[in-house]
């Protein structure tokens, strides 16, 4: 998908107003950055990352916006007592906020004004899950997360916790489970999930078995 060819970014939204109208219970719905590094590499693309100081995460908000603000004409019309959210990905090359740094503070790098039922998801992929996001070997995926809260104050996350070179490793991502659910509740969080490796009562191993208990637990309830 080129998010700057105008008539791509028309038939997206004519494309996504029948998803919306094909499923009328569901109120959350995302327009996520693929599961890839690349980025489209057309001239029209490569210009506005120019523009906007390299930031391709800026393309993916103006697209997000772009498509949005078309959508919510669309369901104030034909749904006026529908209320949909939506969400964007900073995810891959998404996860760096389009931030500047000007007299010490960060700053947005651009005067934004997202569309109010537009959240950020969040995917800390990389992070060293044997810690926190507050823990030291996190610190640079946490300052991302922190300039964040200056483009948006609604978040959803999409954390990890397998392993994804082997499935049924038992390494250790307990330890920082509780402190992250803690941390998320700070975020307006709207959804939180934790992708791992699949396990039920009868083939998981015993330690995936304990990962999917005190997730469950503590998703509830933090303070246990």
């Amino acid at each position: 998908l080129c998010v700057t060819n105008p008539e791509m970014q028309k038939e997206f939204i004519e494309n996504y107003k029948k998803i919306i109208d094909d499923n009328p219970s569901a109120t959350h719905f995302m327009i996520g950055q693929e599961d890839t590094q690349t980025f489209c590499n057309c001239q029209r693309c490569q210009a506005e990352i120019k523009k906007y100081n390299g930031s391709v995460s800026m393309l993916m908000i103006n697209f997000t916006n772009n498509v949005v603000k078309a959508l919510n004409g669309h369901i104030s019309e034909f749904s006026p007592h529908r209320k949909v959210d939506f969400c964007m990905f900073a995810y891959q090359p998404t996860i760096i906020p389009p931030v500047k740094k000007v007299g010490g503070k960060f700053v947005p790098l651009f005067d934004l004004q997202l569309e109010p039922n537009i959240a950020v998801m969040f995917a800390p992929l990389g992070a060293n899950t044997a810690e926190s996001l507050l823990g030291t070997a996190n610190s640079g995926i946490y300052s991302n997360l922190q300039k964040w809260q200056l483009i948006t104050d609604k978040f959803g996350f999409w954390l990890y916790t397998a392993d994804f070179s082997d499935y049924l490793v038992p390494y250790d991502w307990w330890t920082g489970l509780k402190e992250n659910i803690e941390l998320m509740s700070n975020y307006n969080t709207y959804m939180y999930f934790n992708q791992d490796a699949h396990g039920d009562q009868y083939n998981a191993p015993c330690f995936q078995t304990l990962k999917l208990y005190l997730n469950s637990k503590l998703s509830w309830n933090s303070k246990l």
